[in-house]
């Protein structure tokens, strides 16, 4: 843990926020602190600068993509950070993204940082050519992305809720859930975007569905529970 942490204690009223700007790598200390503050722990199992620059830094697809907002007196009170990726698409290379570490001091939440930070972050992406960004929020966050960042310019797959790419294997796992995508089919896909996009009542009574079947057979206790049955089978015989 970074010791001396120097966050502003009773906010005022009228404590303004400055514009959301592009984080310059230039206080990577507050924004660990920031990290340690929010989720109560440090970034790595002990200790959170050195962790920091192996995950922000030293990607290798390029430095994390972080926005922040500040209070009046320069302190970094929000963050909203995406890590670079490039992701095999068909025969090609993407520029993709993933939503991590999302972060607000407690004290400032609700005020609307969250939306405002990932609307610069999903522009300045979505202008620089990245084609996605995905993540694994829990429910308030997707709530937040899903009625504040529709239409952003970098689709949001939220732990492909919706998707399943038509192939023997995945059939055979996943049911008959959810919407069924063409292998190496752009035409399809495209169909399937555009039928989700105007049906979306029923997406999330799918969406549902497939948590329910998570939880039911691919969670890892369920998981290795099959394994150790298996394993008394084989001892068995």
């Amino acid at each position: 843990m970074i010791a001396n942490q120097r966050f502003p204690g009773r906010v005022r009223p009228d404590d303004k926020m400055l514009a959301p700007t592009l984080y310059a790598y230039d206080a990577d200390e507050e924004l660990c602190r920031l990290f340690e503050r929010v989720f109560g722990k440090s970034m790595g199992k002990t200790e959170s600068l050195r962790h920091f620059k192996w995950e922000y830094h030293f990607n290798p697809a390029g430095k994390a993509i972080v926005y922040v907002i500040r209070n009046e007196e320069g302190q970094i009170v929000s963050a909203y950070p995406t890590m670079p990726l490039k992701v095999k698409f068909m025969s090609g290379i993407v520029r993709a993204s993933l939503s991590f570490d999302s972060m607000t001091l407690p004290e400032y939440k609700g005020r609307g940082l969250f939306t405002t930070l990932g609307r610069a972050l999903y522009q300045y992406l979505g202008k620089s050519g990245y084609v996605l960004t995905y993540g694994f929020p829990n429910g308030n966050i997707q709530n937040l992305r899903v009625t504040n960042f529709s239409g952003s310019p970098s689709a949001l797959a939220e732990g492909a809720e919706y998707f399943k790419v038509d192939i023997p294997a995945n059939k055979e796992a996943l049911g008959n859930s959810g919407v069924w995508v063409k292998y190496e089919d752009v035409d399809d896909l495209s169909k399937k975007l555009l039928y989700i996009l105007n049906n979306y009542a029923e997406m999330e009574m799918q969406k549902n569905i497939n948590y329910q079947r998570v939880v039911e057979y691919f969670t890892w206790d369920n998981v290795s529970n099959l394994y150790i049955k298996y394993i008394k089978t084989l001892a068995n015989a």
